[in-house]
């Protein structure tokens, strides 16, 4: 026999009784790297699938297709180096994408196939694709602004202030909105929230995507530190603090830990990497806490 069918046969071999031999050094209590089995992967997928096939194994369970799909999930929990086996195909199909981007010259693209994540390698950094204006996503915003006005009503004694920070999914000016049609934007919620009786004070947001790029991580939907200040800056500043602010001496840049975020995760993206951030104050105000 040929080395090379050799190797086929035992590859093929392993992929077929792999998930087997897993499974069984599972059930029998053998103590496993987690690489080997599926545990890795629980992070990437989300969780492991809690699969029964015995609970379905009857006539009405396989007509329903239900025992089909506990004994895939079954299955899948005992892929041996699942999370490699995910990283791996995501890449193959992210390279597919990337091929036939070069004939549409799309700015960003999504992480393999099927993701809600999208990648930009001009700005090295994953988003999230837009959300669409749909009539339920506006009347949940309504919703919530009727609901905060109330609150406000119900206490005149108090101040209410809301503020609503941007995120990847309605930033204006964000490639992915080229992606899908009729995409929700920033200043679409913001308009809701201005639209009330006055009862509360409405701190706006919106910053343009060259603001965005810089004070939000690359791989994760939060700020980093320059994108938290200017937060803070707009919130102290509608709560009546000028001379108050605080005021960076300098930004301070840690080389370790690196950071790979939600949207890495999602994205089955590990290229990319946010280096954590902080700034050093020269002078700190004395405030108090009053809880």
């Amino acid at each position: 026999m040929r080395p090379r069918n050799i190797l086929f046969a035992s590859v093929l071999c392993m992929l077929l009784c792999g998930p087997a031999l897993i499974g069984l050094a599972s059930w029998s209590g053998v103590a496993l790297p987690s690489w080997l089995t599926a545990d890795d992967a629980a992070y990437l997928s989300g969780g492991i699938v809690e699969a029964d096939p015995a609970a379905y194994a009857s006539l009405e369970g396989f007509s329903s297709g239900e025992f089909q799909i506990a004994a895939e999930d079954a299955v899948g929990n005992c892929i041996p180096m699942k999370a490699m086996a995910l990283l791996a195909n995501a890449a193959l199909q992210r390279s597919a994408i990337e091929a036939s981007n070069a004939l549409f010259g799309w700015e960003c693209y999504p992480a393999f196939y099927g993701s809600s994540i999208a990648e930009m390698p001009s700005r090295h950094r994953l988003l999230e694709i837009a959300e669409k204006a749909t009539g339920d996503t506006l009347a949940t915003a309504s919703h919530i602004r009727d609901g905060l006005d109330a609150l406000s009503l119900r206490h005149p004694e108090q101040r209410f202030f809301v503020y609503m920070g941007p995120d990847s999914m309605n930033i204006e000016g964000s490639p992915t909105a080229k992606l899908i049609s009729n995409p929700l934007t920033y200043g679409e919620l913001s308009s809701i929230f201005e639209d009330e009786d006055g009862h509360f004070q409405w701190i706006d947001g919106n910053v343009t995507f060259d603001e965005f790029a810089d004070g939000w991580n690359s791989t994760d939907h939060h700020w980093n530190i320059q994108g938290a200040f200017r937060a803070y800056e707009r919130m102290a500043s509608a709560l009546g603090f000028r001379d108050e602010l605080l005021v960076p001496a300098r930004l301070v840049t840690y080389d370790a830990p690196s950071f790979r975020g939600t949207f890495a995760r999602r994205g089955l993206e590990t290229r990319y990497v946010d280096q954590m951030t902080d700034y050093e104050f020269a002078d700190n105000p004395p405030l108090q806490i009053v809880g």
